[in-house]
């Protein structure tokens, strides 16, 4: 299952279809990889069926008709056609690929593990749990705690949510890019912040919606955000 479309990376393959992939472990050495081998995950959005088994394909009709209109959308704005009439797969299609990612789902994972921390804590607290072995020390904070990975799932329909009262307050527009030197992505292309705030305080997807500025960015190909 790619979190990133095949749909949206082919607009940065080269003249041979392939990505170059920096990766933070090798940032000076690019892989070049074709859209089908990267960024993906084996049954990363599989989840079980009431009987027993496992449903891999439940999400991607849903993602595929955002993904089919992707392309055909991209032209529009390289033309710098009037895209009024299509804004909500645009806007669908940006939200979609900011709940979708690891980024989003692996926080949604810690949140229910500090969850699940806090309540150890506190039944600890409470003596509803015998005491721990000496050599533990904390014991809250000696164990590991595992999320099952279809929790973040189901949070996804809220994070979208939260995207779009994000997206509700802002006004898109379109970056033609004719620098010469091509904007980049990566596997987490959707961020904003508060532009209002001093740079080294600045948080990504920290945002007042009621009083605070929101900049949001989202690169849609190498010449275009």
């Amino acid at each position: 299952h790619h979190f990133v479309p095949k749909a949206y990376l082919k607009a940065w393959t080269n003249e041979k279809g392939r990505l170059l992939v920096y990766r933070k472990d090798e940032p000076t050495k690019p892989l070049p990889v074709a859209p089908d081998n990267g960024l993906f995950r084996t049954y990363y959005y599989s989840q079980p069926r009431p009987d027993g088994g496992q449903d891999n394909n439940g999400l991607e009709p849903i993602f595929s008709d955002l993904e089919s209109a992707w392309p055909p959308l991209v032209a529009a704005m390289e033309r710098y056609e009037n895209v009024n009439d299509r804004l909500e797969t645009l806007i669908q299609f940006t939200a979609l690929q900011r709940v979708r990612v690891p980024a989003a789902r692996d926080a949604a994972e810690f949140v229910l593990a500090e969850r699940v921390r806090a309540q150890l804590a506190s039944m600890i607290r409470s003596g509803d749990l015998p005491p721990a072995p000496e050599k533990l020390g904390d014991l809250g904070q000696a164990i590991d705690i595992s999320i099952d990975p279809h929790q973040s799932i189901h949070a996804m329909p809220v994070l979208l949510k939260g995207v779009g009262e994000m997206l509700d307050r802002v006004g898109l527009t379109i970056v033609h890019n004719t620098s010469g030197r091509d904007f980049l992505t990566s596997d987490n292309p959707v961020m904003w912040f508060d532009p209002g705030l001093p740079f080294d305080e600045q948080r990504p997807y920290t945002v007042d919606l009621d009083s605070g500025e929101i900049f949001l960015i989202f690169p849609v190909s190498p010449t275009l955000a």
